[in-house]
């Protein structure tokens, strides 16, 4: 038993006062041991534990051996995750999804599976259990570790490619439910989608498929975009989406009607970010858009997911960093823009819409 979770004895009461200490806060309690959930998760979500229970409950000898795993080991890990809500003991040594558990099946309509077994993978575990030298130098732990920068181990290391990419994409779907439930697209003939190495385009392709008589560009590192246009190859849309290899500060695609930017601003200073503005309001066709998708860090002590993801740019960017909506504003000010909305949407992502601000004898009023 854990000594720190033991009552005291009358003995050591009457013994030693000063040594009684009063039994730490459940709460706390949970959060000190959180980083031993992200693993377990991560390891369910490798395993494809959640696919393997697709059909129904499943004994833990039948599970292991779907899984690659040894029975024993695993029954361990799903009990202690059945006790959280994620899977279901539903007999002994026989599990079954709970709600939370198939949102880790590959084929959820909303998958985290990549999310969750990336978070375990051991780049990211390393780079996580560093935080403190970034806290001391405001340098990104992963450069420190890995001696490169992240971008440069994401296009070199396929195991990290691998894992990031699977988590990409999910949260690309995730994203697109978000902002396909909050925002209409209806009217727009050209939607230019720029990303920073957030996916595939498959934020841009499921607003197409809603969309028909809207065409779109997408816009990306030259590395990911040689990608995008590869997966998307003799698909229906395909003949609607234009490809385009594009780094700031240079010139973006002229024309559009939205410019849609997401995690784009993240990865960027405030000077970095006001140069990829201001390259989107001069791309702007008349009456145009933009429409800035991201986390945003809630105001004073209110819980955002926003304040926990700031911290992986933290970890694994130089510059890049989340910004509360004010900043955002003060932002596209900035870079001539107007905010007119501030749209929340079922998911932790904040649409921001802004348009350009009117001019006065050729400059910014």
């Amino acid at each position: 038993m854990n000594p720190e979770l033991a009552a005291p004895t009358a003995r050591s009461t009457q013994a030693r006062p000063s040594a009684v200490v009063a039994a730490p806060k459940v709460p706390m309690i949970q959060f000190v041991n959180s980083y031993r959930l992200g693993q377990l998760l991560s390891v369910a979500a490798r395993l494809g534990v959640a696919d393997a229970l697709a059909s129904g409950p499943r004994p833990i000898a039948e599970l292991a051996e779907a899984t690659g795993a040894v029975a024993s080991s695993l029954y361990r890990v799903l009990r202690a995750l059945a006790a959280l809500g994620v899977f279901e003991e539903v007999e002994p040594r026989v599990f079954g999804l709970t709600p939370l558990a198939a949102t880790l099946r590959s084929d959820a309509p909303v998958s985290l599976r990549g999310a969750a077994a990336m978070l375990g993978e051991d780049w990211h575990w390393r780079t996580w259990s560093e935080l403190g030298h970034s806290v001391r130098t405001g340098a990104p732990a992963f450069d420190a570790i890995f001696g490169l920068e992240f971008n440069r181990a994401y296009e070199q290391d396929p195991a990290i490619q691998g894992s990031f990419d699977q988590a990409s994409e999910d949260l690309e779907k995730l994203a697109a439910a978000s902002i396909r439930a909050a925002y209409s697209f209806d009217g727009v003939r050209l939607l230019v989608n720029v990303e920073a190495a957030g996916g595939f385009g498959g934020l841009l392709a499921g607003i197409l498929n809603e969309y028909p008589e809207t065409r779109g560009v997408f816009v990306d590192r030259d590395f990911v975009v040689g990608r995008a246009e590869q997966r998307m190859r003799g698909s229906a849309l395909a003949q609607r989406i234009r490809f385009v290899a594009w780094d700031s500060p240079q010139p973006l695609p002229e024309g559009g009607d939205v410019y849609l930017l997401r995690n784009v601003l993240r990865d960027q200073d405030d000077a970095g970010a006001r140069d990829v503005l201001t390259a989107c309001r001069a791309a702007l066709g008349p009456g145009g858009r933009l429409l800035v998708v991201e986390m945003v860090i809630a105001p004073g002590n209110e819980l955002s997911m926003g304040k926990i993801i700031d911290i992986d740019a933290l970890l694994f960017t130089a510059l890049g960093r989340e910004r509360s909506v004010a900043e955002y504003r003060a932002l596209l000010s900035a870079s001539g823009f107007d905010v007119t909305r501030v749209i929340p949407t079922p998911g932790p992502l904040v649409l921001i819409e802004a348009t350009a601000s009117e001019t006065k004898n050729g400059a910014l009023k």
